[in-house]
């Protein structure tokens, strides 16, 4: 019969990891901030430009902000497999479905004769 070591308490090495891991967002944010007069410029001329481009910063916050919580009780209830399986899943259906639009068949316009 072996024995198991009770686990060992937390130690620097996890705290400094969870301290990185929670400004990635914060930095990922701050990097967008620098390139969106790239970005206004860039869009200039597509139509809603100016309201689209800074949506680029809002919407993933109120996205946290809406799903947080619904997502949290998920995981309290089913534990956290149902709503890391179904947030997995939403990006793929999405891609997949920009993907279909984009391999259409172009058909030629009259410019093009």
């Amino acid at each position: 019969m072996s024995r198991t070591e009770p686990p060992s308490a937390p130690g620097w090495r996890q705290g400094v990891t969870l301290i990185a891991l929670a400004a990635v967002p914060t930095m990922a944010i701050a990097a967008l901030v620098a390139v969106l007069p790239t970005f206004f410029e860039h869009f200039r001329g597509a139509p809603h430009g100016e309201l689209l481009v800074p949506m680029i910063l809002t919407v993933p916050s109120l996205c946290v902000a809406l799903f947080a919580a619904p997502l949290g009780a998920l995981a309290d209830r089913w534990g956290r497999q149902v709503p890391q399986t179904g947030s997995h899943m939403a990006p793929r259906e999405e891609l997949l479905t920009a993907a279909a639009t984009n391999l259409r068949p172009r058909t030629p316009s009259a410019a093009e004769g």
